[in-house]
């Protein structure tokens, strides 16, 4: 498929996609209240108080660990506050996309979709705090939103979507049998969307990224990149694949938080607490998954 062609129909379905419905107006109006620096933080709040889902959303995430605080935060206006202009920006137009990309036949998919997306968002998240914590929210946007485009593509085109993605495993197979089929990867899908939203450049190369990657990608991008092959790992535990993140760790960042065993076990542990932030369920990763992984990271440690 020629490059402009490959435009062409990715932005017909992010168009298609685009226009959030009626029950999510409360991000569109978020995204159109803040876009100056001087906006109204009090019209923030009163459009947030309109959707209580999306509020509690908020309140949980700032009473999580990711912000410490040393309080429980109980008012919106007081959380707003906290979380700033454009990630209170981000965070809800990103709760907003994940609400609407779960009908149809993008259900089927969303358990996968939906326990990588925690996991990529904590393990880049932990990477790009220890470098810089001015970081955190972009990682963990983008981590939460790298999948995004499967389910775009499985709401958009339906079952064979769906029979494609259950056929391959999540890795090159998948985007290599995109392209082949659709002319583009969910990747390049993913990024689109969220450039018709507005999220930063940033978070959008990121997610463009997530599946590559070059020594020119940023902080977000390289450790959105890390997370993915976190997931990687943890979808199908196996010595290649563990040594692939940890070459990559190694080679890509002057420090980590820990070793890639330690990395990878303190993701798992964060994807069960951050399950309850959101509401959307806590993803149940297989014991014998975990074990093969603990056996995996056991040998690496003492090889």
């Amino acid at each position: 498929m020629k490059a402009s062609d490959k435009a062409d129909a990715i932005q017909l379905i992010v168009e298609r996609t685009g226009h959030l419905q009626s029950s999510s107006t409360v991000a569109q109006k978020i995204v159109s209240l803040t876009r100056t620096a001087d906006f109204n933080m009090q019209e923030v709040v009163n459009c947030l108080r309109h959707d209580p889902a999306m509020a509690a959303q908020i309140l949980r995430l700032v009473n999580s660990s990711h912000y410490g605080m040393s309080h429980q935060v109980v008012s919106i206006k007081h959380a707003a506050t906290i979380i700033g202009q454009r990630s209170l920006r981000m965070f809800a137009v990103t709760f907003a996309l994940v609400d609407m990309l779960i009908e149809g036949a993008a259900r089927e998919l969303f358990d996968d979709y939906w326990q990588r997306a925690l996991l990529i968002a904590s393990g880049s998240s932990r990477i790009a705090t220890l470098h810089d914590r001015k970081h955190f929210d972009d990682a963990y946007t983008a981590g939460l939103l790298a999948d995004v485009g499967l389910l775009v593509l499985a709401q958009d085109t339906g079952m064979p979507y769906v029979e494609l993605y259950k056929s391959c495993n999540h890795s090159d197979e998948l985007t290599d049998a995109e392209e082949q089929v659709f002319g583009f990867t969910h990747a390049e899908l993913g990024a689109q969307l969220l450039r018709y939203w507005e999220f930063p450049p940033g978070v959008i190369e990121a997610v463009l990224r997530h599946h590559t990657h070059t020594p020119d990608h940023s902080l977000v991008s390289a450790a959105v990149r890390a997370g993915n092959l976190a997931a990687d790992l943890l979808d199908e535990p196996s010595e290649e694949r563990l040594g692939t993140l940890s070459t990559f760790l190694a080679e890509t960042f002057d420090a980590t938080p820990e070793s890639p065993g330690a990395f990878i076990n303190a993701c798992v542990a964060d994807t069960k607490n951050a399950g309850a932030i959101f509401g959307y369920g806590t993803p149940v990763i297989p014991d014998g998954t975990l074990a093969r992984l603990a056996d995996l990271t056991a040998t690496s440690a003492t090889a």
